[in-house]
């Protein structure tokens, strides 16, 4: 992004949207061109303004990618309003088209990373944010424009994770209720379900110890090798395969991840859930259900956790939630040090053993303790092991009153009593009232310095969420056909023996594909026509068909996103192998099927959330690109990354931290130099006292002269 500044902590200043790169290099042109426009105002007003109409009005053309010069005149109002209606580029960017609830207009500029979006989902780019450790660069405007390019592009798969763990929490409440108020008639199949989530949870993290161990064996082989061609020298076969090789190691490098507490707790949670689950499917089918009552209550608890953790990349989450965890991190130490002291008293009230008649001995010591020293809840009697008697009222026989117990007697000695009065007051004092104060103090504190790193935290949790989907076995076969490829070259190759280049889809590929498909024999084309009216239903989901208070036209043409959508589900995998159509008659009516299905649920999910201000527009975008990746009317490998800055936001919301420096700079100057003055004054009422003794004796000196001096002979 050129001319970006450092980001502020939390980015509501700063959204990265993906648009054509044609109508973006259009929009830059004419942005750089500007000034000549300037000159001529009659020289084509409208499409200049229709260039800033079709981004919302958010762009002012002052600040659009280093353009120096501002519109020196307002046009009319009649050529606006001709210039606000959308054109078939501009419109594909717009904004309005896409947000879901109606914002206000602001100013903002428009920066451009000219990289294809595509890149942004690259295993290197993702491990290279995730694993780096300058800050200075995780915090600016481009690793956030990466960042949010790769989370649009993979948002169906976070959502999915996100809904699955919403599936299951509703299946443990379920399960909760009919198990234990109910007859556990619906427990079975929830408990089925939640067994099928988790065999999921299963195989991926299998899956992730394999690629671990993959990645570690070929790193052994590697190194072998390379010691092995040191010694022995190699062959052009043998630097064709150790090249392979190579390749193959540095694939699995980005592949397989590294061994974290993350990847501990995650076992945790596998093992403690199967042992909750089987049992408890035995205990939900009998007459009388019950629940499990040692492993259910953990794997609850663990999964409403995990539930929280999973939304830690959503952008209203996610820059709150990783501070807090980031303080609570770097507390440990002191979490250390308090339940350090916490054992010191616990080991001291055992030996002094008051409650000594107790059940559990041990554990009734460590209650008491923590009750003291982190709670501030404690009764004295209790403490010293004295139980609080109760009498009976002489005058009110039902009445009873308590009757504190004697410090000293029978059940207590004085040296005991001495011991745990001091116990008492050490534990109270030293953690209660100094421990607990300075945790909240170091809290605190702790949270403002990570509040601070807020934007670094959010960027590397997004790509590390981001690269763990792209390393999971589902997500693998891709990367297993190009390593075939890569063993078994033939495959790669053309029938003319050449390597075939990826084919760049746009809309001049699009009717190529469709001049191919219609070159077709007949039986082809008709078997494929079963396939694309079988998902005409989706062209209502794809965009609205009418304008009206409802459904609205702006934005892309329908015809546009239909056209680009049927090439790319239907003309290409024909085209590429005509086999393929045949199978459309036989699925054809389960496409049908899906098809009216999921317009019947958008139907009703529109005129609910219509109903709460939801703009059916930006549902209607939200499902393009999150579902079939389409980013108004084109495809993600057609799209460059923009970002949209609201101008003076970096200097607004960075001012905080700045200032903070700038003022604590300011009192330690002011504390230097009040202390050099206050050595001046101390230094310079020494020179005083040393003036005023000086003096004196000049006055003793002057006296003794004057004594001693003889008197005068007329005298």
């Amino acid at each position: 992004v050129p001319d970006c500044k450092q980001s502020a902590p939390l980015r509501e200043h700063m959204r990265t949207i993906l648009g054509d790169r044609e109508a973006a290099r259009e929009v830059f042109a004419s942005s750089q061109g500007s000034s000549e426009a300037q000159k001529d105002p009659k020289q084509d007003p409208v499409r200049r303004l229709s260039l800033s109409a079709a981004f919302h009005k958010l762009i002012d053309p002052i600040q659009r990618l280093q353009s120096k010069e501002a519109i020196s005149k307002r046009p009319s109002e009649k050529p606006k309003r001709e210039a606000e209606k959308p054109d078939k580029k501009g419109s594909a960017l717009r904004l309005e088209y896409q947000n879901l609830l109606k914002a206000p207009k602001v100013q903002t500029s428009l920066k451009r990373l000219p990289i294809p979006a595509l890149a942004a989902c690259k295993k290197v780019v993702l491990k290279a944010i995730a694993d780096t450790p300058n800050e200075e660069t995780l915090g600016t405007d481009t690793v956030e424009a990466i960042t949010s390019a790769a989370w649009l592009q993979l948002r169906l798969v976070t959502a999915v994770d996100a809904g699955l763990d919403l599936l299951a929490l509703a299946c443990l409440c379920l399960v909760t209720y009919t198990c234990g108020f109910g007859d556990g008639i619906y427990g079975q199949p929830a408990l089925w379900t939640l067994a099928f989530i988790h065999a999921k949870e299963a195989i991926e993290w299998i899956t992730q110890i394999g690629q671990l161990a993959f990645g570690r064996l070929l790193d052994l082989l590697q190194a072998s090798d390379d010691k092995l061609y040191m010694i022995c020298g190699r062959n052009s076969d043998d630097e064709e395969i150790a090249a392979l090789r190579k390749e193959i190691t540095q694939a699995a490098s980005l592949a397989h991840p590294a061994l974290s507490l993350e990847t501990a707790a995650d076992l945790l949670f596998l093992v403690v859930g199967y042992l909750a689950i089987l049992p408890q499917m035995g205990l939900c089918s009998g007459e009388s259900p019950v629940l499990e009552k040692v492993f259910l209550p953990w794997f609850c608890s663990m999964y409403w956790l995990r539930f929280m953790y999973s939304l830690r990349g959503e952008r209203w989450l996610g820059p709150y939630l990783l501070p807090i965890l980031s303080a609570v991190r770097d507390t440990v130490a002191f979490f250390f040090v308090t339940m350090g002291c916490i054992a010191a008293a616990t080991h001291a009230y055992v030996i002094l053993g008051p409650r000594g008649e107790d059940a559990f001995p041990l554990y009734s010591a460590f209650t008491h303790t923590v009750r003291l020293a982190m709670f501030g809840d404690f009764d004295l009697f209790e403490y010293q092991g004295q139980d609080t008697l109760f009498e009976q009222n002489q005058t009110n026989p039902k009445l009873w009153e308590p009757v504190d117990p004697e410090p000293i007697g029978e059940d207590l000695e004085t040296k005991t009593y001495l011991y745990l009065q001091g116990l008492f007051f050490c534990t109270g004092i030293g953690v209660q009232v100094l421990l607990m104060n300075l945790l909240i103090g170091i809290l605190s504190q702790n949270y403002e310095m990570q509040q601070g790193r807020a934007q670094v935290l959010f960027v590397q949790a997004r790509a590390r969420m981001l690269l763990e989907q792209q390393r999971r076995p589902w997500a693998q076969l891709k990367e297993l056909r190009k390593l075939f490829h890569k063993v078994s070259p033939r495959w790669a190759k053309g029938s003319n023996g050449q390597k075939t280049e990826p084919v760049q889809h746009g809309p001049a590929e699009d009717d190529k594909m469709q001049k191919k498909f219609d070159n077709l024999p007949s039986i082809y084309r008709q078997c494929a026509s079963w396939g694309i009216g079988a998902l005409v239903p989706l062209r209502y989901v794809l965009a609205p068909p009418r304008s009206g208070p409802l459904l609205t036209a702006e934005g892309p043409k329908p015809e546009d996103i239909w056209r680009r959508f049927r090439a790319r589900m239907v003309y290409k995998p024909v085209v590429s192998c005509p086999c393929l159509s045949l199978i459309f008659p036989v699925i054809s009516i389960v496409l049908l099927a899906l098809s009216l299905a999921s317009l019947l649920v958008f139907v009703a999910v529109a005129l609910v959330l219509r109903l709460v201000g939801i703009q059916v527009n930006g549902l209607h975008y939200t499902v393009n690109f999150a579902v079939f990746g389409l980013f108004g009317d084109r495809w993600a490998s057609e799209c460059e990354i923009l970002a949209l800055v609201r101008p003076g936001a970096d200097e607004l919301r960075g001012m905080r931290s700045e200032l903070k420096e700038k003022i604590q700079k300011v009192e330690k100057t002011l504390q230097e130099q009040q202390k050099t003055l206050q050595d001046s004054q101390k230094a310079l009422q020494d020179q005083q006292e040393t003036v005023k003794s000086l003096d004196g004796k000049m006055d003793t000196i002057l006296e003794l002269l004057r004594e001693s001096r003889p008197s005068s002979p007329s005298q």
